[in-house]
């Protein structure tokens, strides 16, 4: 009798997980619905060389984007020209695809990093005083659940175009220069550049009360100055606070 009691629950749970399913099914899309325009190449040199390169990543990888009303697109090849702000997907050997961004609130590479972490880059910061006019992702290292606390790394490629010809080679050689700047933005809704991501530079930028918690909580936890994962850590006891 007490197998006959349990059945309902059973039951309950089948038809709860099986409507979890079907919901997370109904969230995956086909990507394409969202592609503005493709092209067969990233960018054209003409006759030129061309060294470095727009995209943030070496190669396409395996990634996922997610929609504004909450979305997100099948696992496709991504890569991010950070030249000409374009989310891009390979849809096979040969076009590369172009987002319209306008819809996007976030992609994140699939590429794990030593400490188990996605590549998340979110379309919510339009900064003039920080160079972006127009929306901009910026790969977030950390976001706080309850204080506002952001850090995050903004990704440019400025293009710089050959005026002479390079004295060693003779050849007219164009250059993509990428630069990357990590900022906080605090509770206060103050925002600050890290030179160099390092606890000690994080620890600097808050006031004296919260910078004696910090530097507490460094020591009894022994974290690395150097370590971006103890960061992480230093920065979530942070957010716990609050």
């Amino acid at each position: 009798m007490k197998n006959y009691y349990l059945l309902p629950l059973l039951i309950t749970a089948f038809i709860i997980s099986t409507s979890n399913h079907i919901q997370a099914q109904d969230r995956i899309v086909n990507v394409s619905e969202f592609v503005e325009n493709a092209t067969t190449r990233i960018y054209t040199t003409g006759t030129k060389e061309v060294e470095g390169s727009p995209l943030l990543m070496d190669s396409f990888v395996p990634g996922r984007v997610i929609l504004r009303d909450g979305k997100m697109s099948e696992i496709v090849m991504l890569n991010y020209d950070s030249h000409r702000n374009q989310l891009l997907i390979k849809n096979n050997d040969t076009d590369v695809l172009i987002l319209d961004h306008r819809n996007i609130k976030e992609f994140v590479f699939l590429t794990s990093n030593r400490a188990g972490v996605d590549k998340r880059f979110n379309y919510s910061v339009r900064m003039p005083e920080l160079g972006l006019e127009e929306l901009t992702p910026v790969e977030i290292l950390f976001q706080g659940e309850n204080s506002g606390l952001k850090l995050f790394t903004v990704h440019k490629t400025s293009f710089s175009q050959a005026t002479r010809p390079d004295p060693l080679t003779g050849k007219m050689v164009d250059r993509y220069i990428s630069k990357s700047n990590t900022y906080i933005q605090k509770p206060d809704g103050t925002t600050e550049e890290i030179n160099r991501i390092r606890i000690s530079r994080v620890i600097d930028t808050f006031n004296e009360d919260q910078r004696e918690l910090l530097e507490n909580y460094v020591d009894d936890n022994d974290l690395n100055n150097r370590s971006t994962e103890d960061l992480i850590k230093l920065l979530g006891y942070f957010d716990s606070t609050f």
